[in-house]
Formats: structure tokens, sequence, C-alpha cells
């Protein structure tokens, strides 16, 4: 292509020279040098000439400019092409040879069902997808319960398996719990929900727990402004241990004495993997916007969807069993069998005075998420990052 650029290039300027001569040739024929006028015009035209043929020089050196850029992408689209070529063989090969044979004698319903290597392709990356997805919570579930795991375990655990508190659907565990009176040992105890609570395999003792790190508030001056705000879910836990309580498949268990610990927050990968476990991620968006009004279902849905994206996080808090009051695990009992055969469920009654003698502190009364704790008649109510803590008396 230079080659013939410069061979152009000669042609033209040999042109122009030669229209040059045959323009002087003209003039000195007729006699226009005679004339100091007709020089003059002649001088013109000549420029004239010279600045067309300039112009048409610059205009074939662009053109000539822009082919080449031309060409250039017509051969990076060329072998772009035959990449993509390449790589369809590949996958093409690929399928066939995890395609499973058909066994559909017709070939109508084959042509009704048509399966392109499009289709297939992206169904094996979802699903290769969702592998590791998978494979990651598992692993992450796996430290969660090797840090539970290596806790010790405190003296006095029953090596029987533990009896359910046995109350009718009617009445609450903060009910029956509610009517001890004239006591100082059990003022404070915690609650925790199935839902929101995962227990370690290797030592049941152990366990962790789930909690907004973020929730939604409404302003009581402007019902219509609502603002959020990060929950310290350690620091009101951070105190000594408490009594807890658990529910498993509506039936209600003393767990023992707690403590917490703060392990790493939930992954927005493994929230995703709760997306088959429908009723922990309602308990979940539920506690975020309990301090929200109006809440409308495409409130929820937004919330819900702002787990998945990962801008709200989740909190998880390990529970470490450091005792256990068998006194209070019989005395318990035996109050839920009396009122069991008395039908007498909100009658006060008393617990020994020195239930708590064992323990060696006091502990503090708080629900976490899921369960509401309903003090209208008390007071020392104080919103918290984790639930309600309430005072029996």
């Amino acid at each position: 292509m230079s080659n013939n650029l410069t061979l152009a290039q000669q042609l033209q300027s040999l042109v122009s020279h030669s229209i040059i001569i045959l323009f002087l040739l003209n003039i000195h024929s007729r006699g226009f040098y005679k004339n100091p006028f007709c020089a003059a015009e002649s001088a013109i035209a000549i420029q004239m000439e010279k600045m067309r043929a300039a112009e048409a020089i610059a205009a074939r050196d662009v053109i000539a400019h822009h082919l080449s850029l031309a060409c250039k992408s017509i051969r990076d689209k060329s072998s772009i092409i035959d990449a993509l070529r390449q790589e369809k063989r590949r996958l093409e090969d690929i399928i066939k040879e995890h395609t499973l044979p058909s066994h559909t004698p017709c070939g109508s319903q084959s042509e009704q069902l048509p399966s392109t290597d499009q289709e297939a392709t992206c169904t094996r990356q979802k699903d290769e997808k969702l592998k590791a997805k998978s494979i990651l919570s598992k692993e992450k579930l796996s430290a969660r319960h090797a840090i539970l795991a290596a806790l010790p375990l405190p003296a006095g655990i029953p090596s029987d398996a533990l009896r359910p508190i046995l109350i009718p659907s009617p009445y609450t565990l903060h009910e029956f719990l509610a009517n001890a009176v004239g006591v100082s040992s059990l003022e404070n105890y915690c609650v925790f929900q199935q839902l929101t609570t995962n227990w370690c395999p290797e030592r049941e003792e152990h366990g962790y727990y789930l909690t907004p790190l973020f929730k939604c508030s409404t302003n009581p001056r402007v019902a219509t402004a609502h603002r959020w705000m990060m929950v310290d879910v350690i620091s009101k836990l951070d105190k000594p241990a408490a009594e807890c309580f658990y529910n498993k498949d509506g039936k209600w268990y003393y767990a023992g004495v707690y403590k917490t610990i703060r392990l790493e927050d939930l992954k927005s990968r493994e929230f995703e993997q709760l997306s088959n476990e429908a009723s922990t991620i309602q308990a979940l968006v539920k506690e975020t916007l309990t301090g929200r009004k109006n809440v409308s279902p495409q409130t929820v849905y937004e919330t819900t969807q702002l787990y998945f994206a990962g801008a709200l996080k989740i909190a998880c808090v390990g529970l470490q069993c450091i005792g256990f009051n068998d006194l209070l695990y019989r005395t318990i009992l035996e109050q839920a069998e009396k009122c069991a055969q008395t039908g007498r469920w909100r009658s006060p009654f008393s617990f020994d005075p020195c239930l708590n003698s064992d323990a060696g502190f006091t502990p503090r009364l708080f629900s976490l998420p899921g369960t509401l704790v309903d003090r209208s008649g008390e007071g020392n109510n104080v919103s918290t990052g984790v639930g309600e803590f309430c005072k029996t008396r």
C-alpha cells in the first residue's frame, strides 16, 4: 500500500507540473507577458492551481489513513470472531459429553423442548455459583462450630436429656415465670428463639444467635421520618451472665447460665443461603423494623433486598454455657406439673430463696429477637439492640 501511495504522489506531482507548463506555454503563445496585468493574473492562477493540487493531495492522504485504520479493525474483528468460534466448538463438545441420552422416541417432543447451548451454559454456571456459595456457607458454619466446640464445659451439666417445660398455648413463658413473687433469685432471664438460634453439634451446651446490626426506627415527633441506627449488640449483654431458656418445636427448655461472645458477622452469601429458611429471614426482618411504625409489605420487601445486597448486616453472637442451676431447673418443672394439674397458670407461686446460690450472681432479664415481652404495668423498660430488657419486679 505504501508503494502505491508513493507512485500516486509522483503521478500527481507530474500532472501538476504538466498543467503549469502547458498553462505557461499558452500564456507565452498569446503574448500575455507583454501586458503586466496579464502577468499578475497568470501568477494568481498558478498559485490557485498549486493550492488545489495541495488540497487534493491532503484529501488523498486522509482517505488513505482511514482505509488503513479500517483494514486493521477488520483484521482484529476477524481474529476475535475466529476465537469465539473455537470457544463455541469447545463448549459444544463439553455439553455433548455431559448431556444424558434422550429416551423419548418421538421426534416432535424433542422439537417442542429445545435445549440451546446458551441455556445449558447459563444453567451450568448458576449451579456452579450456588455450589460455591453453599461450600462457603458450610465453611463459615463449621468455623463457628469449631470456636464453640473449643470452649470448656462447666461442671454440673446433667448427662440425661433436658425435660421440656409444658405450657399451654394461651399462656407464655413470661407469664409463667412472672408469677414468682416474693423472691430475689430469678429477677432476670433471657429467652432464645429456635429460628434465630443455632447450637453446636459437638457441644450442644454452646451456640450462637443472629440479630440485626442495624435497626430502623420512626421519629416520635414526625411519623413519616425514619432513621437507621447501628446497634451495639454486645454491650448490653456483656454483663454478668443470665439464666436462659430456649424454645424448640413449640416447647420451652431451661438451658442454663450463659455469657456472650462476639463472633464474625454473617456474610451476604450466608444470608442468601438463609433464603431456604424463609421463617428465619422474616424473623430477622421483623426485628429490624421493630421500632418503625406503619410497616408495609413494600417496606419489608425493600429491607429484605438490602440484606441480600449486603447493605444491612446480621450480627452473630456466641453463647457460652458457664453453669447449670439444677435446683431452679427441678423447681420450674415441678411448678409446671402442678399448674398443669390444677389449671391455674397465672396464680402467684414462689421459688426457694436459695435457688441461685450456686451461681453467685443475679442475672438480667432480656428477650432475644422474635420474642415479644409485654410489661405494660411494670417500669424500667429499656429498648436495646437485641430485644427488650425488663425487670420482673
